[in-house]
């Protein structure tokens, strides 16, 4: 047999918690990696003999005008964290979980 009875006479509590979480993250990413700003988009007269930088390094000795690399690779990090706390019983449950992703 089950006697309804409040919270706030058996134990002087107005609410009882059974279920509690708090998500918190964030991201970083290269400015290569963000779609929504948009990039000039080169000019074709853009040539290396222009380029008095590029014509500099060709001077330099093992600078081959093939081996460039270009640096403004996207790239992007990841992080998350997730509590939570669950009592539906008298047994509390606490879960804690770090998400880490990259590319």
């Amino acid at each position: 047999m089950k006697i309804n009875r409040y919270l706030i006479h058996e134990e002087g509590k107005l609410f009882r918690t059974t279920r509690g979480y708090i998500d918190i993250g964030f991201n970083l990413q290269s400015a290569a990696g963000d779609k929504s700003k948009s990039t000039p988009e080169a000019t074709e007269d853009f040539t290396d003999e222009a380029n008095p930088t590029l014509d500099m390094l060709d001077e330099s000795a093992g600078y081959n005008a093939d081996d460039y690399v270009d640096f403004s690779i996207p790239w992007s990090f990841n992080m998350d964290y997730s509590w939570s706390f669950s009592k539906e019983s008298l047994n509390a449950t606490y879960t804690h979980t770090i998400r880490i992703n990259g590319i």
